[in-house]
């Protein structure tokens, strides 16, 4: 692929209700003449000029729809996930998870790659780092090594090869008789099933697409004016508005502003010499405790009654972040200060 690739005008976004996928969809709506969009309710697209998407399959693994608008479009964003968090666990949310974040990807990227898709894009996280970075390793990356359980990644392994071999719409949201239950069950924390889903999904990736037609992207924690989702930002500020308790972990995070992440994004996609592996997407200089955090986003409710409670009970390293790229961040980087200075007023409060 020739150097400074184009978007193109034609994009598909699978996992265009989350939070990312919505965002990306609102930024690629202003160039794109048409997107094609997937979620849990089906396969929908969406011409220039239009004001809402046309549903053209009520199942999201229609293969023939599916197919029909890969091949109509030049690059495919995956922005599929199930979530994170430190909720419940159960056999039957690994499983999900799991199935979420890598057969989805697996076979979206497959059906990519055999339709044409000139340019793949899938959205992975930091969570790797957290949960299998070497020990003794404190700034991290992208050759950092990681550590996965070797029984828990050939069992996941061994549910993927067996997913390609019967792929099935109940595999895809439930995991349903994919994995072996012994996977299922080891798996202590949803953080563990989430990260190993991404991992995992890196590679189902690379093994459908080349890195010249293929971006990795491992992303910190984006924040945007106006989110209601269930981040640690938004969260928080909801949080203050209401009087409630806000409940902090003491971890530090990575917090990029979603204007520098679309400049990334098109700083990686276009990059002369594609990178041969996960790129880190993060804000150089804003790897922040969470204490700290709560304490600023405090400060823009002064009359509220919440109190910043320190939970202790999770513990995981204290990681910052660099990459083996540095001319994709020769740029300016908003600090989260001056982030937060822009989203609190489009959050109803200052």
């Amino acid at each position: 692929m020739s150097n400074n690739y184009s978007i193109g005008h034609h994009v598909f976004i699978a996992g265009f209700s989350g939070f990312l996928g919505k965002a990306l969809k609102t930024g690629f709506a202003r160039n794109a003449d048409k997107l094609y969009l997937q979620n849990r309710s089906g396969i929908f697209v969406e011409e220039k000029g239009a004001k809402t998407p046309r549903q053209i399959s009520r199942d999201p693994y229609d293969q023939k729809n599916l197919q029909t608008a890969l091949a109509d479009s030049q690059t495919c964003l995956n922005a599929v996930g199930f979530p994170s968090g430190y909720g419940e666990i159960s056999p039957e949310i690994v499983a999900k998870s799991l199935a979420g974040n890598l057969l989805h990807t697996d076979q979206l990227a497959q059906t990519a790659a055999e339709t044409g898709v000139k340019m793949f894009i899938s959205l992975s996280s930091m969570a790797v780092y957290y949960q299998f970075l070497s020990p003794q390793v404190r700034v991290a990356n992208e050759n950092s090594p990681l550590e996965l359980p070797p029984q828990l990644l050939e069992m996941a392994e061994a549910g993927l090869a067996r997913f390609r071999a019967h792929p099935s719409s109940s595999a895809l949201t439930s995991g349903e008789d994919v994995f072996p239950q012994a996977l299922l069950e080891n798996i202590k924390n949803t953080r563990l099933a989430y990260s190993l889903g991404k991992y995992l999904a890196e590679a189902s990736v690379r093994n459908w697409f080349p890195p010249q037609n293929s971006r990795l992207l491992r992303i910190a924690n984006i924040y945007i004016a106006g989110d209601s989702g269930q981040r640690i930002i938004p969260s928080f500020i909801r949080k203050f508005a209401a009087g409630e308790d806000v409940v902090v972990h003491n971890l530090s995070r990575n917090f990029i502003y979603w204007a520098d992440f679309e400049n990334l994004l098109d700083r990686i996609i276009s990059r002369t010499e594609p990178p041969a592996g996960p790129v880190n997407v993060y804000a150089p200089g804003c790897t922040v405790p969470l204490p700290d955090l709560a304490r600023e986003l405090g400060s823009y409710f002064p009359l509220s009654l919440s109190r910043i409670v320190l939970n202790e009970n999770i513990s995981e390293p204290d990681i910052d972040f660099t990459s083996r790229y540095p001319d994709l961040y020769a740029a300016n980087f908003t600090s989260v200060t001056e982030g937060l200075k822009n989203v609190i007023p489009l959050q109803g409060e200052k």
